[in-house]
């Protein structure tokens, strides 16, 4: 096979098209009934009918004497007798024993279960497996890998659609369901080769797969040989069988050890998504069949559940995320292993207080499963009802998990360790009602009476006391003494393991704590030490600062300006109703009122400009570049083109910058002449310029000068964000500024 090309799987889909409306198409011309005959004498008589319920309504006991099956007798028919059973008809002639002809038109609509079972789901599963494998073989490249897929997906659909034809004894649906039962499990392992190598994991199996592909051949000439010689059908069942139980634990074994040797998690999706579906299959079909002859549940009943396995294999194909399949599995492991205690103990309740001579080790085995599945259910759903209500059912005091997550809530809102502590002894004595509780620090070196040597969390009784190591470093010991006076303590198992959790996030939060804490002496180390600030702090601090001016700005406007504003509306109403008072002086005095808000309002739009939050910096620097051109001695040349930048930090830093550079031309330039450029750079970059021909000055006394937060403090705001800035001056010469700036990939970190 080529496996790069699509002739070759449209070919096999082509087929799969064919054979399975071929399939469905036996399945569904005639209802399956499953009556089992004896033959007494010269006639064959009903032994016991399979669907008891659809029998007794159609008058067929056992006894009843067989006379046709669609107009054919049963010694017409050597499948029929090799088999002593009618596994399908449209019509049946029956006489009763005492005489009477019993004539049954046998119809779907009579038999919804087998309606179901091997019509309905076996022909949305065929629809379902022809669209996707259709949909893959479009959209996927045609490796091997996603081929091989496609080719499981269909042989497992091939087996499944087959099983009506084939209980039916058609002769192609017993050919396709035996061979495609276990050339499914053969591209499976062929499609788990490939699936290591792109994993890069050990292949520890078979190294040349297709040499298995000898398998489906020899099952298919045995089924050729069950055509002409009826005794081979049982032999021929148990080889299909069995290779299918030996392939499926090969399967097993190369999952386990891949897994074992790599962890790769999506191995243990497979083996899951194996193992789970495959199983009831096994055990209720495969084994009591090869080992008794008999089974729990029918086969169509039991392959259900293998329905999921290609599914499982496509949702690792196309995701790339998977759920935490451990915490599932774990939950189910569990469940599992609870409800198979228990459904021991029942069924033989069941087998013992009732008549068990009339249950067959089947009919317990039946019980069993059933009440395992049950009780499954019933485990997760009390999971939901407590997750639902858990506040309800439980008490305050009881519900050691809620009470646990509102103690570690409220320990992480300690702003500093003694905080910490008074919380952390709070929370135990409210909890578990001791009189005595000691925290005690000590050096590492020493020990607090010798007597305390556990691991970091670990409870342990000393005399009348518990004691516990709650937090260890290379320098301190702490540890916790719990005591209840003179009277030994006892604490229940619930309580100790809340103790344990708790104590484990207080070693965890007062960790946290003393690491802020040295941050913090360290920076104001570097700030008394006037050491070279990190770019990053720089930036931190910035971002604080104009967080405060904008809370600042919102303040001073609805406190101060709107006293002011409220001053002056009174002097209105002294003015126009009061007689024989200084008016010029009250005028002056409202007009000084109304200048100090104007000029408090600058103040608000300078700390927290609202025009470049509502509009954008485009409106924001035209209002104050009109507003710099009315009040300054010099002329403003200004070309602003705004960049388009990911950081709005960036916008507000730009106005920052414009602000600074003209409010300091203003005061101190002396200046006749002033030019402003700013334009992109690239997709994410800007180039401020600046450039006078006023006072100039000396380029390395202002940036040493500390009294000033001019260009110093725009030198360190640039930095802060990566950026670059050049000072080109000297006395009497003019000042040209250069700042150029690419965005960074972390800059709105």
């Amino acid at each position: 096979m080529k496996w790069n090309t699509r002739k070759y799987l449209q070919l096999f889909i082509f087929l799969y098209s064919i054979l399975g409306i071929y399939l469905l198409y036996v399945a569904v011309s005639t209802p399956f009934i499953s009556m089992e005959i004896r033959e007494e004498g010269e006639y064959w008589v009903v032994d016991d009918p399979f669907y008891k319920v659809w029998a007794k309504a159609h008058n067929i006991d056992s006894g009843d004497i067989i006379l046709a099956v669609d107009n054919k007798s049963i010694e017409e028919s050597s499948s029929m007798k090799e088999d002593q059973s009618i596994r399908a008809a449209n019509h049946l002639s029956l006489m009763k024993p005492g005489g009477g002809v019993n004539r049954v038109e046998v119809s779907h609509m009579d038999l919804p279960e087998q309606l179901i079972m091997h019509s309905l789901l076996p022909s949305l599963y065929f629809i379902l497996s022809l669209g996707l494998a259709w949909y893959l073989s479009m959209k996927l490249n045609q490796n091997r890998l996603n081929t091989l897929l496609i080719l499981f997906l269909l042989s497992v659909s091939l087996a499944y659609i087959s099983g009506g034809a084939s209980s039916r004894l058609d002769t192609i649906g017993l050919y396709v369901n035996g061979t495609f039962l276990v050339l499914c499990l053969l591209f499976l392992l062929h499609f788990l080769k490939e699936y290591f190598a792109y994993l890069k994991i050990e292949w520890a199996f078979i190294r040349n797969i297709t040499i298995l592909y000898t398998l489906p051949f020899i099952i298919l000439l045995f089924s050729v040989m069950t055509s002409f010689y009826s005794y081979f059908f049982h032999l021929t069942s148990d080889i299909i069988l069995s290779f299918f139980l030996i392939l499926s634990l090969s399967v097993f074994y190369v999952l386990l050890r891949g897994y074992w040797k790599s962890k790769s998690p999506k191995l243990l999706f497979i083996l899951w998504g194996l193992i789970l579906p495959i199983l009831p299959f096994i055990i209720l079909y495969a084994l009591p069949e090869i080992l008794t002859d008999q089974h729990i549940l029918s086969a169509d009943i039991s392959a259900l559940s293998l329905l999921f396995i290609p599914f499982s294999f496509i949702y690792i194909q196309l995701a790339d995320r998977l759920f935490d399949i451990q915490y599932h599995m774990t939950r189910f492991r569990y469940y599992s292993m609870l409800s198979l205690g228990t459904g021991v103990v029942m069924t033989a309740g069941i087998y013992y207080f009732w008549d068990g001579d009339h249950l067959t080790f089947m009919d317990s085995a039946r019980i069993f499963v059933f009440l395992v599945i049950i009780l499954i259910a019933i485990f997760y759903l009390k999971e939901q009802i407590d997750f639902s209500h858990r506040k309800i059912l439980f008490s305050t005091n009881g519900d050691y998990i809620h009470g646990l997550y509102l103690s570690i809530h409220d320990l992480g809102q300690a702003r500093n360790q003694q905080e910490l502590f008074l919380k952390y002894e709070r929370k135990i004595v409210e909890k578990l009602e001791v009189s005595s509780l000691e925290i005690t620090v000590f050096p590492a070196d020493k020990n607090n009476d010798g007597s305390h040597q556990s691991a970091l969390g670990e409870i342990t009784r000393n005399g009348k006391k518990y004691q516990m190591l709650l937090h260890e470093t290379a320098t301190e010991k702490i540890v916790l003494t719990i005591g209840n006076g003179i009277q030994t303590v006892s604490l229940r198992k619930e309580e100790l393991l809340w103790l344990e959790l708790l104590s484990l996030y207080f070693h965890s939060f007062y960790g946290n704590l003393k690491l802020v804490e040295e941050l913090v002496e360290e920076l104001q180390l570097m700030k008394s030490a006037n050491s070279h600030r990190l770019p990053w702090f720089d930036k931190l601090l910035w971002q604080i600062l104009e967080k405060e001016k904008d809370i600042l700005a919102q303040e001073l406007h609805d406190t101060v300006l709107q006293e002011q504003l409220h001053l002056a509306r009174e002097l209105d109403l002294i003015i126009t109703s009061r007689r024989g008072l200084d008016v010029g002086k009250l005028i002056t005095i409202r007009q000084q009122l109304l200048d100090a808000s104007m000029d408090l309002r600058e103040y608000c739009e300078h700390l927290s400009p609202p025009l470049l939050d509502t509009f954008g910096l485009q409106a924001a620097l035209k209002k104050f570049i009109q507003k710099i051109k009315m009040r300054a001695d010099f002329m403003l040349d200004d070309q602003v083109d705004i960049p388009k930048l990911k950081d709005p930090m960036l916008y507000l830093m730009i106005y920052r910058l414009i602000q600074e550079l003209l409010n300091n031309a203003i005061k101190h330039a002396k200046a006749t002449e002033v030019e402003l450029r700013l334009h992109p750079i690239g997709e994410t970059g800007f180039e401020l310029m600046y450039q006078d021909n006023g006072a100039g000055c000396q380029p390395n006394e202002v940036f040493e000068s500390t009294a000033s937060m001019g260009i110093s403090g725009m030198r360190e705001r640039v930095r802060a964000f990566n950026g670059e800035m050049e000072l080109d001056s000297a006395p009497g010469q003019g000042m040209r500024i250069k700042i150029r700036m690419i965005e960074s990939s972390d800059t709105s970190d």
